[in-house]
Parts: C-alpha cells; structure tokens; sequence
C-alpha cells in the first residue's frame, strides 16, 4: 500500500530533471489579447479568430447567453456574442475557455482537477469585480486570479503521469492527494509562468497569493488574489453567504466591497456552468481518488418529486434519492461532472426550484451513477424555497 509519502521522490526527480509536463499558452487568447492591446481592431477581427477555434466559439456563446451578459433573445452568431461581450470579456473567456480545455481532460484524478478549475474560474470573476472597485485594471486581475492556481491542475497531471508511469493502482482520499498538490502547486505554477514568460506581476501573484506581504510587483493585485481565495474558500463550505459574512473576511474592505460582490455572487454558478460545459477526450478512466459513500451528513429526507439535471443540450432526467438541508442525492443514467458545478430542477412548471450546486461525489453502481450535489452561492429567495422543500420532506 503507497501513501502521499510514495510519491514525494518521484515528483523531486521530475523537477530536479525539468520532466514536468506543461502545456503551451493558449495561442487564440493570445492572439486576441496581442490584437486587443494593439488598440487597434474592430469587433470583425476578433470574431474572425474566434470563429477559427471550434471550443473557443463554443465557449464565447455560452458566456454571451450567461446570466451575466444575456439581454433580450439569445444570441446565436459569433459576431453578435463579441459585440455583446466586448473586447476585454472576449480575451478572458478564451482564456479561460483554453485553459479550461486543458483542466477538463479525462485522468485518475480528473475529479481534482475540475476542483481546482472551477475555484481558479470563481476566483477570478470575484477578482474582476473587486478590482473594478478598487480602481485596478479589472482585466489584470481577472488573469491573475484565474492562473494563480494553476500549478494545481499541472502538479494533478504530473501525479497522473507518476501513477502510469509507475503502475501505480491505490487510491487515496481526496485530502492526502490535496496535500501533495499544496506542496507543490506554487511552484509548479511558477515553473508555468517563467516558460510562458508571464509578466512580473502575474509571477508575483503566483509566488505570494498565501503570503501577501511579501510581494514585490504591484501587490495591490496579490491582495485582490488573496481576498478572492477567501471569497472561494468561504463559498464553498457555505452554500448561502450575507454580506456581514464577507464583511468578516479580513481581506475585504469595508461594506461597500462586501455589498458590491454580494450583487455579482449569484452570477457565479451560471458563468461556471457555461465555461464549463467542455468535452474531455476519450473514455472516462478509472479514478485514484477513495469514495466515501456520503459527504451529505446523516439527516437524509425523502420528498416524491420529479428531477432534472439541466443541461444546455436537454435535460436529464434523474431520480432524486433524498434531500438535506444543504443538497441533495441523485441516481442518473449518466455521471455528473464530479468536482464541477451542475444545475438541477425539482418539480415541474411554476412550482419548480432550480438550484444550482457542487457536485461533491459521484459513484458508479450497476448501470447508472449516483451523484451528491451541495448548494452553491443559493441567493435569498432560493434558500428560503430550500428551507420549505427541506422542512417538508420525510425524515
């Protein structure tokens, strides 16, 4: 049996050698940041590169159609989606649609690395608004928040690659694999920075997101970084967030910056659910990571109502296996996105509930998979809808 402690010689030797694998920038997001920051283009260039990138065009649709930007009908063109995003918006969904490529792929630890996707993705929308009010570029911090991370996602592929490598079949849980993706993630992700020959100050993010007072270049946006990993950290082990919540974070300033991000939180799940919805190649392989068989609690209610997994190709159908005060339990013919964001609907018509949550675990058993989803940045009125389904539920 190997531990956490197995694989530490291993990950020494791939850096000592400079073996670790890392991917090459984004070429399109680069394309049009270069272009962007010429200052001079037109709304037709951009669509054009865009055009070229079959994931990236998805991706621009789908955050045109998000929360967040949708006005009036739904925008099926390319060219209609850049006018409505605009340059700046258009740079940082291909960006994040690129990367987004790459943290999705199929692997023994594919679950890890949406987690670490999708915390990277929140962090750098709660960057973007926090800097807007800080009067930092909010595009700067939108990068910086969204690659901080990003070390995680190559150290989770260069564990993957050591389990190959080495024929390697244990698991482990999900915390002792975070362990060794902690040790390693900054500098991993300055070993990312220095080949993509990432500027002083995203380095500077990289280097001191967890030690903020030691930054050298622009530590205005470390600070931005910082907060945002405690925004994060915050959104994740409470599905409901008041603005006295955030006002508590040592790293906010004040109640305006506390009320402002309260107005963008609710967009989250949504803009994560459109970048998120990419393919990973080939068939799903076998995870390393050990299920628990619940991370739901004990107090499972039973409630007899429809369910759907809301997808933007259709609907799934699924059947809900039981609620709690916090999430829910379903059986589906197909797997949810195990450390990604879904969206599901109870009931039917006017009187459904949509939710949207994290889905914490996923479990093959017999032909279909059992999924337990926990509630994700609820607004106010989605809590109270909650707190009745729940209180009306059979224990």
């Amino acid at each position: 049996m190997f531990t956490a402690d197995t694989f530490r010689p291993f990950i020494a030797d791939l850096v000592a050698r400079n073996a670790i694998s890392i991917p090459p920038y984004p070429a399109n997001a680069m394309r049009l940041r270069s272009l962007v920051s010429s200052g001079t283009f037109g709304i037709n260039e951009l669509a054009r590169i865009v055009k070229e990138d079959q994931v990236l065009a998805a991706a621009i649709l789908r955050a045109a159609n998000s929360a967040m930007f949708r006005r009036g009908d739904p925008i099926t063109t390319i060219d209609k989606a850049v006018g409505q995003l605009g340059a700046d918006e258009v740079c940082r969904v291909a960006l994040a649609a690129s990367l987004g490529k790459i943290a999705g792929g199929n692997g023994t630890l594919a679950e890890l690395r949406r987690v670490a996707w999708r915390q990277a993705l929140a962090s750098a929308i709660c960057a973007g608004h926090i800097a807007y009010r800080r009067g930092l570029s909010a595009e700067t911090a939108f990068i910086c928040a969204l690659l901080h991370d990003f070390g995680r996602v190559i150290g989770i592929a260069a564990l993957e690659e050591i389990v190959r490598t080495q024929k390697m079949g244990e698991s482990l849980t999900a915390a002792e694999w975070s362990v060794l993706i902690d040790e390693m993630h900054v500098d991993l992700g300055l070993l990312m920075g220095t080949r993509w020959k990432l500027s002083d100050v995203i380095l500077d993010v990289i280097a001191f997101h967890h030690q903020p007072e030691k930054a050298q270049h622009s530590p205005e946006f470390v600070q931005v970084t910082a907060a945002c990993d405690d925004i994060v950290a915050l959104m994740e082990k409470c599905p409901y967030l008041l603005p006295h919540d955030l006002e508590a974070l040592p790293s906010i300033r004040g109640a305006k910056e506390a009320n402002a991000l309260m107005e963008a939180l609710p967009l989250i799940p949504a803009y994560l659910l459109r970048l998120s919805e990419m393919s990973a190649d080939g068939l799903p392989v076998a995870s390393l990571v050990e299920k628990p068989n619940t991370l739901l609690g004990t107090d499972h209610r039973k409630i007899d109502t429809k369910a759907n997994w809301v997808r933007s190709n259709g609907d799934t159908p699924c059947k809900l296996e039981f609620i709690t005060s916090e999430g829910l339990s379903l059986n589906c013919s197909e797997p949810l996105p195990e450390g990604g964001v879904a969206r599901i609907r109870l009931g039917e018509g006017s009187a459904s509930l949509e939710v949207s949550g994290r889905v914490m675990l996923t479990k093959k058993e017999k032909d279909r998979f059992r999924s337990e989803v926990q509630l994700f940045v609820i607004p106010g009125v989605g809590k109270l809808a909650w707190d009745g389904l729940f209180q009306s539920a059979t224990a």
